[in-house]
């Protein structure tokens, strides 16, 4: 499981543009999964896979 302290910490890290390609495929995300239970839940769904 990737916990959200770590998620943070490797995205702080990250150049600009894939701190972009990161929102972007968020916002992708939030369109595919977000309008069947809430786009917070999924999220926390996927993040607990990984």
């Amino acid at each position: 499981m990737m916990r959200q302290d770590n998620f943070l910490h490797d995205y702080s890290t990250l150049p600009p543009e894939a701190k972009h390609q990161v929102a972007d495929f968020i916002a992708f995300l939030k369109t595919r999964y977000g309008a069947r239970n809430g786009s917070k839940k999924n999220l926390n769904l996927l993040m607990s896979r990984s």
